[in-house]
């Protein structure tokens, strides 16, 4: 068991020796299509889900968001978010009552680019 564990640990340090092998001398951006010096337009779409507490009851909140990203740099586009509590028996009025609600707008976010495949958001 040892020897088959060692010999997996090798060929991932090796691996990762040979990952290094696109160094550039001038640090352009790399990227997965075309190439830097051409002005580019993208996008991604995302959606997300989560809890949360509404005046002391559980709530499940759920977005989605749609952007364009120019040049790298700058994303801006629409999202928008919901949330919606659990049923709850109010004795007084002896109904189900629930706590609903939702927001939307307008995203814009600067990127820093690094020169890699990878970029980092910083919302406005």
């Amino acid at each position: 068991m040892k020897k088959l564990l060692s010999i997996i640990l090798l060929g991932l340090v090796l691996l990762s020796v040979t990952a290094h092998g696109q160094e550039a001398e001038d640090e352009k951006m790399r990227t997965v299509f075309g190439s830097p010096d051409v002005t580019s337009v993208g996008g991604y779409g995302g959606f997300d889900m989560g809890y949360t507490q509404v005046d002391q009851l559980d709530a499940v909140y759920v977005g989605a968001r749609a952007m364009a990203v120019i040049n790298h740099s700058l994303a801006f586009g629409l999202g928008g978010k919901a949330v919606i509590s659990r049923p709850v028996n109010d004795v007084h009025l002896n109904h189900e009552y629930e706590f609903a609600g939702g927001y939307g707008g307008v995203y814009i976010e600067p990127l820093w680019v690094l020169l890699t495949l990878f970029t980092s958001p910083f919302p406005c």
